[in-house]
């Protein structure tokens, strides 16, 4: 299925509190580019899976959620090019649409407990689930050298570089990009894009992330070229109370976009208010990146 250009996807929002403030606020639909590609996780996989298609390897193995966009990307783009796909999923074993889909893509999947899955990070990872992986599924491939690793959400210096790539698919000069923030490679990638008198902004979907900060500045994006809003994040990762499921539900209602509560749902939340209290000068072009998450799996069977 063909990927829409961004520039078709360009959209100027009203929405109470911002043409009092004199902001100009456009949103960049990134999730309407593909059904099941969307967003920032398809930009993330570009050159992993082209840094996979060179590498020699047999098979990819990544990480993720049992709600994981990344996974639903990776699953389907890997199932498109004939890509062996193993998945780490943190948690025990549970059935929902994410899960369906990724079997129904022939991915392999291990759940692992919590505890296990924050050795993703370790600086043996790549050996220590390339092992547990090829203990549960041998046929895979015959080494752990075989086997490809991709980081949870495709957050790496591949996926930074496909980041950098989605201001120019936009003909607009914004003076102030807004996306979701959960480990700082969306953030870092836009960063990266824009011109001095620019400013990318993210706001952050988890509790005490402090981290993003130093995250971003390793993924090569400059000290002055970003910042990250860390009050909106509602009480973690996947937090959502009665004020911000409303909110979304309003928002969704009054614009005609849809927004989920973990990640652009967070950010339009925390963006709106940031607008109706005076965040932005005046007279300011502000960007707001739809980064996808919201799937119609029931409809996947008719693409």
């Amino acid at each position: 299925m063909e990927l829409h250009h961004t520039t078709e996807l360009l959209q100027k929002v009203d929405f109470p509190g911002i043409s009092d403030r004199g902001i100009s606020l456009f949103i960049a639909r990134e999730d309407l580019r593909h059904p099941f590609l969307s967003g920032n996780k398809n930009r993330k996989l570009k050159y992993n899976i082209e840094d996979y298609q060179s590498s020699g390897c047999k098979a990819i193995i990544t990480f993720g959620g049992a709600w994981s966009n990344h996974l639903v990307a990776c699953a389907y783009s890997c199932h498109e090019k004939q890509i062996p796909c193993l998945a780490i999923i943190r948690g025990e074993e549970i059935e929902n649409p994410v899960i369906n889909f990724l079997r129904s893509k022939g991915v392999k999947l291990i759940f692992t407990s919590r505890e296990t899955y924050r050795r993703r990070y370790d600086d043996d990872a790549h050996s220590y689930f390339a092992s547990l992986a090829l203990k549960i599924y041998p046929e895979i491939a015959e080494d752990i050298s075989d086997l490809f690793m991709i980081p949870e959400g495709g957050s790496n210096v591949a996926g930074v570089k496909g980041c950098t790539e989605m201001m120019e698919d936009i003909d607009l000069k914004p003076d102030f990009v807004v996306c979701p923030c959960g480990t700082g490679a969306t953030l870092a990638g836009i960063a990266k894009s824009l011109e001095s008198a620019q400013t990318a902004i993210g706001i952050a979907v988890l509790k005490g992330a402090l981290f993003l900060e130093e995250a971003v500045l390793k993924f090569g994006a400059d000290r002055g070229s970003f910042r990250i809003i860390h009050d909106f994040h509602e009480g973690g990762y996947a937090r959502a109370g009665p004020r911000l499921l409303n909110f979304c539900e309003m928002f969704s209602s009054q614009t005609g976009i849809p927004v989920e509560p973990v990640y652009t749902g967070k950010m339009f939340f925390g963006l709106i208010q940031m607008i109706q209290s005076g965040y932005f000068p005046s007279h300011s072009n502000v960007l707001a990146i739809h980064t996808g998450g919201i799937y119609h799996f029931e409809n996947e069977n008719k693409m």
